[in-house]
């Protein structure tokens, strides 16, 4: 297992989808993208709903592919987005905006 993802789990995730793994990693890239450029730009508006909601999705989404990095540094951001507290969002943010990347990679040459 990597820091940022679960590499065994993601095994058995491509075992089962087979053919429509690739297609999935692509369903994630897409998505993953729009949610963390939509959690930055509810950040900077402080739209705690639509954060917690963009948040909770990414959170999700990231758990189903095996993703524990993002998936928890989503559920730290929807924990502070659901009590309205904006502390420490920037830098959760700019670790969010560090590490997706590094996962796309991955996701993509696994």
């Amino acid at each position: 297992m990597s820091d940022l993802i679960s590499t065994e789990d993601l095994e058995q995730l491509k075992e089962i989808m087979d053919d429509e793994f690739d297609m999935l990693v692509s369903m994630f890239v897409d998505d993953s993208t729009t949610l963390v450029n939509t959690i930055e730009s509810t950040i900077a508006s402080q739209d705690a709903e639509a954060l917690r909601v963009a948040s909770h999705t990414l959170k999700g989404s990231s758990s189903n592919m095996c993703v524990l990095s993002i998936s928890g540094i989503c559920a730290n951001i929807e924990s502070k987005a659901k009590e309205g507290d904006f502390s420490g969002l920037e830098e959760l943010l700019s670790e969010l905006k560090e590490i997706h990347p590094k996962v796309i990679d991955m996701l993509k040459n696994f």
